[in-house]
């Protein structure tokens, strides 16, 4: 039966969904807010350090739900990356890079 093989694909993503780091990506494990309990697949910086922050669009697409890293890999926890939820966000919001925190604005016009 098809259903019954598992492919390379599906041991990625299930890795992926335990925390473990696969070809520079791993799952983040979002709580609280609407999306509690969802994993959600990210790409790490070349320091292999997650983003400090992570949104998921509303239904019409005129705000964000934002949620920021609140738990990084210690011993004994269950997902090595857990987010907490932070918020609405407007969708107008640039979205959040390493050197500015979550939600601080759209990114300045670079130097002419």
């Amino acid at each position: 039966m098809v259903g019954d093989v598992e492919t390379g694909s599906m041991r990625k993503i299930r890795r992926w969904l335990k925390g473990e780091i696969v070809s520079g990506m791993t799952g983040i494990r979002l709580v609280d807010g609407p999306h509690a309990g969802r994993v959600r697949i990210v790409v790490l910086d070349p320091e292999g350090q997650p983003p400090p922050g992570t949104r998921i669009g509303t239904f019409g697409g005129d705000t964000w739900n934002a949620y920021v890293l609140s738990i990084e890999p210690g011993e004994g926890l269950a997902h090595p990356w857990v987010y907490r939820y932070a918020g609405v966000q407007p969708a107008t919001t640039a979205f959040p890079d390493r050197s500015r925190p979550l939600g601080s604005g759209p990114r300045p016009a670079p130097d002419a």
